[in-house]
């Protein structure tokens, strides 16, 4: 088994049937690789589609060069920006609900086991996609290493800062959804850390858009503020991620 110091718990997981379990194991300092070599600026304020891979193949990104080639798992989707994340199939058929169920111990897994890619989507045959890895790195790995948060929010300035951040051009990955809505603030600010919706059709919206999928958010409390480090938007059965897209100060 390979470890790496990331400032997170160290995650092992076990399985009950198809569902993964996660356990807390004492944090490692043996390094892995050579961390990042790339420029982090390749994963700020962009769209990240997210996609599947069997666990070998995913591993292969986080421990080996790239670029290389890696063979995804349905249901396929090609970045506009070429850009992905790209997670584990035993973590990513259940992600949402993770997220949903604020399962802290499955979020902080899918952080490190999850990859960063920039590369292409390309047909290998008959029903077979694949993704050309031209940079690769973990999540994990991107935020030690400083990946920048997208906007910096301050909540105590003029105006309405959820108005502020939402209609920031790098959240608006969806029509109609957006990032944070009070609930979800009020959530990510009372917590150390915090999973689950950040955003959630209005109560009072048309009978029409009550079907819009919930944005989900992992948030966590640092030195400098309320960092937001991932969010998932869901539009047309295809989910999209955005890593760190806010700051949120005092």
């Amino acid at each position: 088994m390979f470890w790496r110091m990331t400032g997170f718990r160290t995650i092992t997981r076990k399985f009950d049937g198809d569902r993964a379990i996660a356990t807390v194991a004492p944090m490692l300092t043996q390094p892995v690789g050579s961390g990042p070599s790339l420029p982090l600026s390749l994963f700020e304020r962009v769209a990240l589609s997210v996609v599947l891979a069997d666990g070998d193949d995913v591993a292969s990104l986080r421990e080996g060069s790239t670029p290389r080639s890696i063979t995804l798992l349905p249901p396929y989707h090609v970045s506009e920006t070429d850009t992905y994340l790209v997670v584990p199939a035993d973590l990513g058929t259940d992600l949402v609900d993770i997220f949903a169920d604020g399962d802290l111990d499955l979020v902080h897994a899918t952080v490190q086991e999850s990859v960063l890619v920039s590369g292409d989507v390309e047909r290998k045959g008959r029903g077979v996609m694949s993704l050309y890895a031209e940079h690769a790195v973990t999540v994990a790995d991107a935020l030690v290493a400083g990946l920048a948060h997208g906007a910096t929010v301050r909540l105590g300035g003029l105006g309405d800062p959820l108005r502020v951040l939402n209609r920031m051009p790098h959240v608006r990955v969806t029509m109609l959804s957006a990032l944070l809505d009070q609930d979800g603030l009020a959530s990510a600010l009372g917590a150390e850390q915090f999973a689950g919706a950040g955003w959630r059709v209005p109560r009072d919206a048309a009978a029409e858009l009550r079907s819009i999928a919930p944005t989900y958010v992992w948030s966590r409390r640092t030195a400098e503020g309320v960092g937001i480090e991932l969010a998932l938007f869901s539009e047309d059965d295809e989910l999209v991620a955005l890593v760190r897209p806010a700051m949120l100060i005092p």
